[in-house]
């Protein structure tokens, strides 16, 4: 059976906040955010964790963060940002291919079937954020 991942987003006004969750370990596999969206000086940062499977010497390095300036003006631009992120930065989508795109709910909850919680997740979102909800969905081909 394959890892069940799901791509977690936060979106406010001028921002996404984001994460990608390997439901079954409980694991943050990488999150980030991008800030400023629709300015000049808009900024993306990702973060790529790394964990050891059982039996195997912890990783040296426990996370590797990037940050750059990026040009984005829309949901769908925001989240060619973020796949780029995960392309050029790691995890691979191909390799960790999310089964689901959730948003977090503006109480913190996650809209989705699940109600477990992760620790680490963005817990908040503006109200009515659901376009990058639906571009993420529509850019990664889940709909």
């Amino acid at each position: 059976m394959s890892a069940r991942i799901v791509l977690v987003l936060d979106a406010s006004a001028s921002a996404l906040e984001y994460a990608l969750v390997d439901v079954d370990r409980r694991r943050i596999l990488a999150d980030g955010r991008v800030d400023r969206i629709g300015s000049a000086d808009a900024e993306a940062s990702h973060t790529v964790h790394f964990f050891a499977e059982p039996g195997e010497p912890a990783p040296t390095v426990l996370s590797a963060t990037a940050g750059e300036a990026v040009a984005v003006d829309g949901p769908d631009a925001v989240m060619r940002v973020v796949l780029d992120q995960f392309t050029r930065h790691g995890p691979s989508l191909d390799e960790s291919r999310p089964i689901a795109v959730a948003q977090v709910g503006d109480e913190g909850g996650i809209r989705s079937a699940s109600t477990t919680a992760f620790p680490g997740i963005p817990q908040h979102s503006a109200p009515g954020a659901d376009s990058p909800l639906i571009a993420a969905r529509r850019v990664l081909g889940l709909i």
